[in-house]
């Protein structure tokens, strides 16, 4: 079951990515197929996910050690999406920010817990 929670983490990253590059892709009827399929399977994944942590067959201990697995990597997505819509797209600048916040203060969170 490991293997599938971390599997859909690697998902939501790629969501993130394909969403941090819109600026620069959003031009492209393929990309939004693609984000739009992506965006439902994801979603058909957090409900089945969703419901096997309330009957038991998905360990949190596992969806934790899938989110710290990808969280470098998300951050990474978020200073993209950041640096690209600052250039590309003001309107979504504020939003980045935040995720930038948010997975900042994930990793500074983890830091502290193991020291």
């Amino acid at each position: 079951m490991k293997n599938k929670v971390s599997l859909a983490n690697a998902g939501y990253a790629l969501f993130l990515l394909f969403f941090a590059l819109e600026p620069l892709l959003g031009k492209w009827d393929a990309y939004w197929y693609a984000l739009c399929g992506l965006a439902v399977v994801l979603g058909v994944v957090l409900v089945v996910g969703i419901v096997g942590i309330f009957r038991r067959k998905v360990s949190t201990d596992d969806c934790m050690d899938a989110i710290k697995k990808h969280s470098p990597a998300c951050f990474v997505f978020c200073l993209l999406g950041a640096a690209l819509s600052y250039v590309y797209d003001e309107q979504m600048f504020y939003f980045w920010n935040f995720m930038v916040v948010l997975e900042g203060s994930n990793f500074v969170a983890r830091l502290f817990k193991k020291a």
